[in-house]
């Protein structure tokens, strides 16, 4: 037996031996026997390409690790939250998501998406750099079929487009969201216990300029995404100006706007079809100079709810409101999971990771369409597969 072989069977042992489990409920559970699992630890029988990843997802560690021994870079992070306790549970989420995505990856039901590479930016300012990319963006997503079109298209316009993987969850606190990138996948985790849904919105946006930078800032703590922190932090300032110039097109918005006049059902009306802040929307009037300061001021002081009055879309604001609550499971993600569940290719496990629920909370809502093949057992589907022999 070599170096590398050997070197991967002490790695599956410590593995083993830290994920908390015997070596009989480790080998059941990555769909072996006991007797397999022996004999793979001895060097008598060859490890699967599945058997690993199965293996790396249930310890929770990286397949090319238990390979080679080599951990992977970590992936670059960009986090905004109100207390660095906060930002823990978020990191744990995406890191969840992730694993799921590495598994996939690993056992070949993950093909990485091919978004449009972002352009380079000029240097200058933030705001000039994130109004630049926002007008970049919108072309691609129009191009695409996909332009700018209703509050809840912003998620399918992100993962369709730029293949960015949107995921709503609850997190404690006050976290904003977290974006994450590195080959082959990238992630947005966006709070639904925020304030407003307003806000929610703006930080998806928020954080796809992040993501279409590649800002890799490892963990950063910012007390808000709209607070005075931001206002200091070259990046921060960046995707707050793309955000805003994303959100309200400045083409869309000036065919809309009576030059220096105050319309209250317009701006109603614009505030419903853009999904916006009423702050938000009156600082963009400002900044295109369709209004001055004295009428943003006033504009700034409308409510939403006051808005969904004047403008007719009560009921719209309550079910906004109602579906910033709603969690949601990255779209890609979660589909590429369900193949590769019903193929007998990954088990229930991460398939309940990347839908956001617990195992067992699943279990009886999924079981039943798993294919009869996959109760063959996993070594019998997969004999066929590339194989590491110790």
């Amino acid at each position: 037996m070599g170096d590398f072989d050997s070197g991967l069977v002490d790695r599956l042992n410590a593995t083993i031996s830290k994920s908390g489990y015997t070596k009989a409920d480790f080998a059941d559970r990555i769909g072996i026997d006991g007797s397999k699992l022996s004999k793979i630890l001895h060097g008598t029988r060859r490890i699967t390409a599945m058997e690993l990843a199965l293996a790396a997802e249930l310890a929770d560690v990286d397949v090319d690790w238990l390979i080679s021994g080599i951990q992977k870079p970590e992936a670059a992070w960009a986090a905004r939250a109100e207390a660095s306790s906060n930002a823990k549970a978020a990191v744990a989420i995406a890191t969840t998501y992730d694993n799921v995505a590495r598994l996939l990856m690993d056992v070949g039901a993950w093909s990485p998406p091919q978004p449009p590479a972002s352009p380079s930016l000029t240097p200058g300012r933030g705001v000039e750099q994130g109004q630049a990319l926002a007008e970049w963006a919108l072309e691609v997503a129009t191009s695409s079929g996909r332009e700018h079109s209703g509050p809840y298209a912003l998620e399918q316009i992100c993962e369709a487009t730029f293949g960015i993987n949107i995921a709503i969850r609850s997190m404690a606190g006050g976290i904003d969201g977290l974006s994450l990138t590195r080959p082959g996948f990238r992630l947005a985790v966006i709070n639904s216990d925020g304030k407003e849904w307003t806000r929610q919105r703006f930080t998806i946006a928020h954080e796809i300029c992040h993501i279409l930078c590649a800002d890799s800032q490892d963990i950063k703590v910012d007390d808000d995404v709209m607070g005075g922190g931001t206002r200091r932090d070259h990046t921060e300032i960046r995707a707050n100006s793309f955000a805003a110039c994303f959100l309200m097109p400045e083409t869309y918005v000036r065919d809309v706007w009576p030059v220096g006049q105050i319309d209250r059902e317009q701006f109603s009306s614009l505030l419903c079809a853009l999904g916006v802040s009423p702050a938000a929307l009156s600082w963009r009037l400002f900044n295109l100079g369709l209004v001055s300061q004295s009428q943003r001021i006033y504009l700034s002081n409308v409510s939403s709810y006051e808005a969904s009055i004047t403008g007719g879309w009560e009921s719209e604001f309550y079910r906004r409101r109602e579906q910033q609550v709603t969690e949601r499971a990255p779209g890609p993600l979660a589909e590429a999971a369900r193949s590769a569940y019903a193929d007998g290719l990954i088990g229930l496990r991460p398939l309940a990771a990347a839908l956001g629920e617990p195992e067992d909370q699943y279990l009886s809502h999924v079981a039943e369409t798993r294919p009869s093949a996959g109760s063959q057992g996993v070594d019998d589907a997969i004999r066929d597969e590339p194989v590491f022999s110790p």
